[in-house]
């Protein structure tokens, strides 16, 4: 813990007093909760920061896509357009933020909107989308005046909510035992292989009750690929350099990843949603310019591409190869089945 956090700890009694009377009014029903009338589902995490909700929706929506009409619901963080905007061409991430705008480019076929008002958007759905059998809501857990009719809570392996401390000394938004209300729970960026030892570990800290389900998941990077979506060809076996631009919380797993392809790797780190300059840019492309080395490459993460594209600031490095590294989730082998079984049931029940 940072000296910095440890002199805000006199705060934090005051922010878990606001967060608990919230939760209290809410429980008694003083402040409304709308549950709506088709099949809704949550995710979401009680951190600040990346869990991966990104990629679970998308795990999400490709799950249910064949089967049902999806609409995804976010407030669009980042995003400069206000209230309720369903998407349609032409779109950008300064119209529906730099998430929304990945579903709306990467999935065709469902219906992508954005509010920070929940409830006016699922009312305005009945109207604009009154197709949509079922409603994915992302990071929403905090979101309590709509009651999702399954909660998911996502929870990163390596910053697990059980160890972590609420704002402003630690990145929990509410407490810890906010995780009751999650009907299941996932614990993502898990190493691909690990001991079932330390998953029986981690259940005994979750200690997940009668109505909860556990589930492990990690993420599995796909191929570089340019920014015309085709695959871009690296070849390993010569000297590679790589600027790499994230405004994601955590970049060091997909900086480990591109060690893969090679050693040589320059970090240009911001903060997550952050919206590039010329000059940071400009700056990027003078040590782009200046490294000596026949192979080097602009390497980006997808959510980050969404923004750089439509950042006016683009034109500073545009004519660079740039590449960036789409990511999927993948559930450990014994519980994937009944992870999918369990949406899949959840939806077809419920659907209108």
């Amino acid at each position: 813990m940072s000296p910095l956090r440890l002199l805000l700890l006199p705060i934090m009694p005051l922010y878990a007093l606001v967060v608990w009377v919230r939760n209290r009014m809410f429980d008694a029903k003083i402040l409304p909760s709308q549950k709506p009338q088709i099949p809704t589902i949550c995710v979401g995490n009680l951190c600040v920061g990346g869990s991966g909700k990104t990629p679970h929706v998308e795990y999400l929506i490709r799950l249910l896509k064949d089967e049902f009409k999806i609409c995804t619901l976010s407030r669009g963080y980042g995003r400069k357009s206000k209230g309720f905007v369903l998407a349609k061409e032409p779109a950008s991430s300064a119209l529906l933020g730099d998430e929304s705008m990945q579903y709306f480019q990467k999935f065709p076929d469902i219906s992508v909107c954005v509010d920070i008002d929940r409830r006016r958007a699922i009312r305005n759905l009945e109207t604009e989308a009154p197709d949509t059998d079922v409603i994915l809501l992302d990071d929403a857990f905090q979101h309590r005046y709509v009651d999702a009719g399954l909660k998911i809570l996502l929870t990163d392996y390596f910053r697990p909510y059980y160890n972590d401390y609420l704002l402003p000394v630690g990145n929990l938004r509410e407490s810890k035992s906010a995780a009751k209300r999650a009907d299941i729970i996932v614990v993502t960026k898990c190493p691909p292989v690990f001991s079932p030892i330390v998953k029986e570990d981690i259940l005994r800290e979750i200690k997940p009750q009668q109505h909860q389900s556990v589930y492990f998941s990690y993420m599995k990077h796909g191929q570089l690929r340019n920014l015309d979506g085709s695959v871009c060809k690296i070849n390993k076996d010569v000297l590679n350099h790589f600027v790499v631009i994230t405004g994601i919380f955590n970049p060091y797993p997909l900086v480990e990843h591109l060690r893969n392809f090679t050693k040589d790797i320059k970090l240009f780190q911001f903060s997550d949603h952050h919206e590039f300059t010329k000059t940071e840019l400009r700056r990027i492309r003078k040590h782009f310019s200046d490294y000596f080395c026949n192979h080097k490459y602009i390497i980006t993460t997808e959510k980050d591409l969404m923004r750089l594209k439509d950042s006016p600031a683009f034109a500073e490095i545009s004519d660079l190869p740039i590449c960036y590294v789409p990511v999927e989730v993948e559930f450990h082998r014994d519980g994937k089945a009944e992870f999918d079984k369990r949406i899949l049931k959840y939806v077809r029940e419920h659907k209108k």
